[in-house]
């Protein structure tokens, strides 16, 4: 390929003719310059050939982006995780302190463990629990005695023509209490009384022979005892004094199971344990017929006794 390029005059063959005069084109010598050849860009016949080199090459580069994004990505969600679970530890650490500061024991501890943190939450559970179920016994035994002077009080208000006490409405605060003791199953509280139940026992026949022998005491300083018939030995002996106050345990270090020891749904440990308070109340009755009875019978020989006397002087 040839390239023809028109040559620029010198400037010394212009000085020349300008001084020789006039000249014709002809005339002037003409000086070949070198051409300047510009290269062809030519066709990548390899990169058509095979045109995978080309895509790996760029697929190489593509790579390499992703790589540094996953890269990147993976890092700052590392990030955030960590700042996430270190929130958490801190938020589970501030509650295990605010539960440290509840407990009674560790109320004073600065920095106390997880695990007595732990196990101290257990044991006040137990505690807890053992503490219910002793009030709502203890409940369940005052409303029983004051039922039974609210009984005795309407009988004498009823010999002497007064108006009868009224039964007071108690709200559903106090049944709840009352059956406090039944939404634990006996698998639940047999742990915790299976230590205490050998020395349970043991003082139970201890206390019923001081509760005789404290019944029997009473007997023998009233002062209407000379006068009270003494019952045949098959019948029971009643109690002196006020019927309807129950032995209690003086030195009892848990409570005693009252509810059933089959539990197959609330409503019927709820039946049975009031079918055991009505069955109780009903005893506590025909004890204090008994008992009123005989003071009645002891009244009247005492008055008999005095008009006898009083006659004998006159």
């Amino acid at each position: 390929m040839s390239f023809a390029h028109a040559a620029p005059p010198s400037p010394t063959s212009s000085a020349s003719s300008a001084s020789s005069g006039p000249r014709t084109p002809d005339s002037s010598p003409s000086v070949a310059y070198p051409p300047r050849l510009a290269l062809p860009v030519l066709p990548d016949f390899e990169a058509r050939a095979n045109p995978d080199l080309s895509d790996d090459g760029n697929a190489g580069g593509v790579k390499r982006t992703l790589k540094m994004k996953q890269r990147i990505s993976t890092a700052e969600r590392r990030a955030s995780h960590n700042a996430v679970e270190r929130q958490r530890r801190e938020a589970l650490n501030s509650r295990f302190l605010d539960l440290a500061g509840v407990l009674p024991n560790l109320a004073t501890v600065r920095r106390p463990s997880k695990s007595s943190i732990v196990n101290s939450s257990i044991a006040y559970i137990h505690a807890s629990r053992r503490h219910r179920i002793t009030a709502a016994q203890q409940l369940r035994q005052i409303a029983s005695e004051c039922e039974a002077l609210r009984r005795e009080a309407n009988e004498w208000r009823a010999r002497a023509g007064v108006m009868r006490l009224d039964t007071p409405s108690r709200g559903e605060s106090f049944s709840m209490v009352l059956g406090e003791e039944l939404h634990y199953e006996v698998g639940d509280l047999q742990g915790v009384y299976e230590d205490e139940e050998a020395e349970e026992y043991a003082m139970a026949g201890y206390q019923d022979e001081m509760m005789r022998l404290q019944m029997l005491q009473q007997q023998s300083t009233s002062p209407f005892a000379h006068n009270v018939p003494t019952p045949p030995h098959s019948a029971p002996l009643p109690p002196q004094g006020y019927v309807y106050t129950m032995p209690r345990r003086a030195a009892s270090h848990s409570p005693v199971i009252a509810s059933p020891t089959s539990y197959d749904n609330y409503d019927h440990q709820l039946q049975m344990q009031q079918l055991m308070i009505q069955q109780q109340q009903q005893q506590e009755a025909d004890e204090k017929w008994v008992y009123t009875q005989q003071m009645m019978h002891a009244q009247e020989a005492l008055d008999t006794q005095q008009q006898q006397s009083s006659a004998g002087v006159w």
